[in-house]
């Protein structure tokens, strides 16, 4: 059949199918492979989890599956539990059951246990069929590893089953989350050139998600154009990745034109396609000072008379245009008029107004925000406070700046290596060596590895202080550990020599 030759072309061409067939005996992609071996451990220490012990008939089996298989189990015992319920029934349920099951793991996002399940499906003889196969493809495709998809296609043949539109659209996929799109495009071309297989809607949608991930829109359009030829017609999802993509590159006036095109075509846009409209708009104005968030402003309008509620992430986008443009009267309108609509501000929300008030000096106001927080039942994160020091920090607050630290510890959010980035640089600019040396060993104390950047902070402070042999001595700890300094640092380096008239020692550092 024409469908296998697809698959045999697919197959001889995939750049993986090689490494699976030498380092898998047998092309068994079930073992050697520490991630998808057989996990006694993983399976059921509970035998009797609340949803599984009220089985007792297929009716309510097939109920439990039924919604399981839309919304997922609470835990991965409950599924395991249930599996090996299903598998004790004589005679045993239907494959769709087993199916149905596989799906609610996966949706769990519990691969490697979906296929230590299938293995224990086939050891106990359980029939399965082609949507069995896709499913186990997929878990593959998610765990990165596109090669043993491709190798499931000879269980395909074997058990006289014919691959499908999905079964190629998840292998498809499975390249777009490995960032291997070109091969993505390969195989798809491979399944127009070769084969009956017609490629669907979500196969389209699955290459335009790739192409727009790597930043080809241009391809992207193309490929809209080539799937209308085709007689098929895109939908609002597709639309929305390719304006989403132009909008982050700063082409809203295409973004735009595609918006026309789409109400041209009776597909109504929905909020997604609104809010990466905002979000141009706003961006773009930053950018190109042109008044575009007056347009974005125009968009929110557009949304509530054709009954499309802008959401929190619409009103939050347009904040951070204004803020971006450091029009923070503005920016707090639209954020008391997301209240005002019934709305309940996001950390992100929150975190787009603290940056803006930060931004324009103005810590008292930012400050406010960070302490209404929680009482709106919202937990500061690592991100909050990094631009809460960095405000302090720039306006020479450095005793707040230890306070506000302590309080991120106590809370539980783990400093990361931004924020001792901005503690070292603040520190340093306000002439606190002391503090920063501090930093500096609490960072070590950590774990964290400092890298080339904080080694250049703390050379530039040091120099710029006077402090050149400190500096010396980072400069070369920096080379006993085997590390090759960048032009910034040699740069900073041989500056403070020279500030010091060490200039025979600079001169030996720039050869």
């Amino acid at each position: 059949m024409r469908t296998r030759r697809i698959a045999a072309v697919a197959l001889i061409f995939s750049p993986t199918t090689t490494i699976a067939r030498n380092n898998y005996p047998k092309g068994n992609p079930f073992v050697h492979h520490r991630t998808l071996l057989f996990h006694p451990t993983h399976f059921c220490t509970n035998p009797n989890p609340t949803d599984v012990i009220a089985i007792t008939n297929r009716q309510q089996l097939q109920k439990l599956l039924s919604e399981k298989s839309k919304t997922g189990f609470h835990k991965l015992d409950e599924a395991l539990s249930l599996f090996h319920l299903m598998a004790r029934f004589h005679p045993p349920p239907s494959v769709i059951h087993f199916n149905q099951l596989l799906t609610a793991v996966a949706k769990m996002k519990e691969y490697s246990s979906v296929i230590s399940l299938y293995k224990e499906i086939r050891e106990l003889g359980i029939p399965i069929n082609e949507y069995t196969l896709n499913i186990l493809i997929n878990c593959f495709c998610r765990l990165n590893r596109v090669d043993f998809g491709f190798a499931i296609l000879g269980i395909f043949f074997k058990c006289g089953y014919n691959p499908n539109v999905a079964t190629f659209t998840t292998l498809i996929n499975g390249y777009v989350l490995d960032g291997k799109t070109s091969e993505a495009v390969n195989l798809f071309i491979r399944l127009i050139k070769y084969g009956d297989i017609e490629p669907n809607e979500i196969t389209y949608g699955t290459i335009m998600k790739g192409l727009c991930k790597v930043g080809d829109t241009t391809m992207a359009i193309r490929l809209l154009r080539s799937m209308q030829q085709r007689n098929y017609s895109p939908n609002v999802v597709m639309y929305n990745t390719i304006i989403n993509n132009l909008c982050k590159d700063g082409n809203v006036d295409d973004a735009l034109s595609l918006l026309s095109e789409m109400r041209g075509c009776d597909i109504m846009p929905n909020v997604v396609t609104y809010n990466s409209l905002v979000d141009g708009l706003c961006k773009s104005d930053a950018l190109c000072k042109e008044g575009r968030t007056e347009e974005a402003e125009g968009i929110l309008e557009i949304m509530v008379r054709t009954g499309k509620k802008p959401d929190v992430i619409t009103y939050s986008v347009l904040m951070d245009g204004y803020c971006l443009q450091g029009h923070m009267k503005k920016a707090k309108e639209v954020f008391n008029s997301l209240v005002d609509k019934g709305l309940e501000p996001s950390i992100h929300s929150y975190n787009i107004l603290i940056n803006g008030f930060c931004n324009k000096m103005n810590i008292d106001k930012a400050i406010d925000l960070f302490r209404e927080m929680p009482r709106k039942g919202l937990k500061p994160t690592t991100s909050t406070y990094n631009t809460l020091l960095t405000g302090l920090l720039r306006v020479g607050r450095c005793d707040a700046v230890d306070h506000v630290f302590r309080a991120m510890m106590c809370s539980g959010q783990n400093p990361n290596i931004v924020t001792y980035k901005i503690l070292l640089d603040g520190f340093f600019k306000n002439k606190k060596l002391g503090k920063a040396v501090e930093v500096f060993r609490s960072m070590q104390d950590q774990g964290i590895v400092p890298d080339f950047v904080i080694y250049h902070i703390i050379i530039h402070g040091m120099c710029k202080a006077g402090k050149i042999e400190d500096a010396r001595k980072l400069f070369s700890t920096f080379l006993a550990k085997g590390l090759k300094p960048n032009v910034k640092i040699y740069n900073t380096m041989i500056s403070g020599l020279c500030k010091e008239a060490l200039l025979d020692e600079a001169e030996e550092l720039y050869s």
